[in-house]
Order: structure tokens, then sequence, then C-alpha cells
């Protein structure tokens, strides 16, 4: 059970799977979540925890990174993106990176995990670290 008031950043429903209502994400995720925010200023989050019955999750083959509780996507565009790319990098912290810039404004995001890099049971096909874009 996460201790919410340790994130004042951020709420328990913003990080819920916006499917189910459930609220997997973890510890870790939060922790450094909190830190790149009080280093880069407001994170607008657009999807947080997934569970597998959520439609992005059980489209693919296996399930992804958001349903481990440890990925985070944040919209963001242009200068912000590049603000919150840099601070991400340089946090160190994040095996994951995904950058999607493409498209209408108000659907990019940056999606960031925390995998470990030795894996996670049950999810090898997810490698880390890694960078990517969509």
């Amino acid at each position: 059970m996460i201790d919410w008031s340790k994130y004042p950043s951020f709420t328990e429903e913003e990080m819920a799977c916006s499917h189910t209502g459930l609220t997997g994400v973890k510890p870790e995720l939060m922790d450094n979540l909190q830190a790149l925010r009080d280093r880069v200023g407001v994170l607008q989050v657009s999807s947080g925890y997934r569970a597998v019955a959520h439609p992005i999750e059980a489209k693919k083959e296996r399930a992804g990174a958001h349903t481990t509780g440890l990925a985070v996507d944040i919209k963001c565009f242009g200068g912000r993106a590049h603000a919150i790319l840099g601070a991400a990098i340089e946090q160190g912290c994040w095996t994951g990176i995904g950058v999607n810039m493409r498209g209408d404004h108000a659907q990019r995001f940056i999606h960031l995990d925390c995998l470990p890099i030795d894996g996670l049971t049950g999810y090898g096909h997810i490698g880390r670290p890694t960078l990517w874009s969509y």
C-alpha cells in the first residue's frame, strides 16, 4: 500500500488504471516521479498503472511496462518535453524512455519506466535499459 502523503504532487486517482480504477503503482515509481516533479515542476500524467484488462494492454501479445506499476506517461511537447527528457536522463533511474512527439500536441507524451535491468518474472520480453520513439 502506498502512503500518498509522500507524493504531494500526485493523486492515487490520476495514477490508477483508467479502465478498472485499480491502483497498482509501486513506491519506486512514485519516488522517482516525485523527484522529477521537484526538478521540473508540474507533470501531467496521461497514463499511470494499467491493468492487463485495459484496452491498450489487451491488444498486446504480452503485458507491457504499465502493468508492472513501474511506468508512467507524461503529457508534454516542445520545450517542456525537452526539459522533462533532459531531467529524466540526468536522474539516471529511468531504464525505459519512450518519446512520442508526433501528431496533435495534446496527444504527445514521454513514457518513463523504472523496470529493473535484470528484469521481472514474467516480463523477460521487456529488455532494459532502452530508449525508443513511437
